[in-house]
């Protein structure tokens, strides 16, 4: 696939909002403690003490608002300049990307249906002299009944690994209601959510193919796996009623695709202002051999889909322009590259030049095919 030229090129905003990297190790240290002893009960102490357990409070604690600082509010704002907005963001968590995206925003209105890491957003906004951000303890698509009490409308709405954690009723009505509460011209932004059409799931079991597979199936397929990481999510899922498992593994993260857009929201509403192949995204989220197989099949199916839905994690802005904006230009070839051609370079090599072997590298890395004989 060839980038857009419009937005190909260095990160010229990236920079712009180094200041608000945390680097203070004082702060990082009291938002870890904050989180340690606020979010875990007694009978997780085993775990806290494990590289795992310090992993996920280095993660809530800070690289989590690092990820949104460096990548997503430098993607979102090139987009969708955020000074000044009103933002709704869905699911705040520890409040890192709230805590981020509110730096900018003249006011940002977040909730969550787990109460634990309300404590650490509090002490993360107190820390970074924070004011403008609101937290309700309800998840969505509750949320949007008390949202219409901070304001009518908004010109954002943020859904930073949120989709995924919802069932499919829960998730159509999120987005339609989002969708409804935006102001013309607003934007809906979806970030991190894991694409059920790819083989690998990538999000919480580790293991292709699970994705693309109903709940049930998985359920019962729990003792197929020797993974470590299924054999503990199945473990936690199993351990519930059996009428509670579905909605259970659902919780811990299921891919989503366009189908779910399309249902929620008709495609004459919206454009694709950013469909996560912009510089931010793709140093977010690297492309991988699964996104660029299924990029080959929407080009050699025709769909008529955006590319923004064959990334295998889904970042991706919709702006409510009835349809009217500008999507960014793709090119997506129906080819990867096959192992005659990669044997064709190999054998070419001490006749090309420098310039022409780079060409063809270029051409696997953008086309998935190092010739130029390719169709759009």
């Amino acid at each position: 696939m060839t980038p857009d030229t419009r937005t190909a090129g260095p990160p010229p905003s990236t920079q712009g909002f180094g200041h608000l990297a945390v680097s203070d190790p004082e702060i990082i240290a009291r938002i870890r403690a904050t989180y340690a002893t606020t979010f875990f009960s007694d009978r997780d102490a085993e775990f806290v003490k494990s590289p795992a357990g310090q992993a996920d409070i280095d993660f809530n604690a800070f690289v989590r608002y690092d990820q949104s600082v460096r990548f997503a509010l430098p993607w979102v704002d090139r987009v969708c300049p955020i000074s000044g907005k009103r933002v709704l963001e869905i699911g705040c968590g520890t409040g890192s990307s709230a805590a981020a995206f509110a730096r900018l925003a003249s006011s940002l209105h977040t909730c969550d249906v787990d109460h634990r890491g309300f404590a650490t957003a509090r002490e993360r906004f107190r820390l970074l002299g924070i004011d403008n951000v609101t937290i309700d303890p309800v998840g969505a698509p509750e949320f949007f009944d008390v949202a219409v009490r901070y304001a009518p409308s908004f010109d954002l709405v943020l859904l930073f690994a949120v989709l995924e954690h919802q069932t499919l009723d829960e998730r159509i009505e999120t987005l339609h209601r989002a969708w409804d509460l935006l102001a013309p011209d607003g934007s809906l932004v979806v970030i991190e959510t894991p694409n059920r059409l790819c083989y690998f799931d990538n999000h919480t079991l580790l293991e292709p193919f699970y994705g693309m597979l109903p709940p049930d199936l998985v359920l019962r397929a729990g003792g197929l796996s020797q993974g470590t990481r299924f054999q503990n999510v199945m473990k936690a899922i199993l351990a519930g009623p059996p009428e509670e498992r579905p909605v259970a593994l659902t919780r811990w993260g299921r891919g989503i695709s366009y189908h779910d857009i399309d249902i929620a929201i008709p495609r004459d509403q919206y454009t694709v202002v950013a469909d996560g192949y912009e510089f931010e995204m793709l140093n977010f989220f690297p492309m991988n051999y699964d996104e660029r197989l299924l990029q080959s099949y929407f080009a050699q199916a025709k769909l008529d889909v955006s590319p923004a839905f064959a990334r295998s994690v889904l970042c991706f802005i919709l702006r409510k322009d009835g349809g009217k904006g500008q999507a960014p230009v793709r090119r997506l070839s129906p080819l990867v590259a096959s192992a005659a051609e990669l044997k064709s370079l190999h054998d070419d090599l001490t006749s090309l030049s420098t310039a022409e072997v780079r060409q063809r590298l270029n051409n696997l890395i953008q086309f998935g095919t190092l010739s130029n004989n390719w169709v759009v």
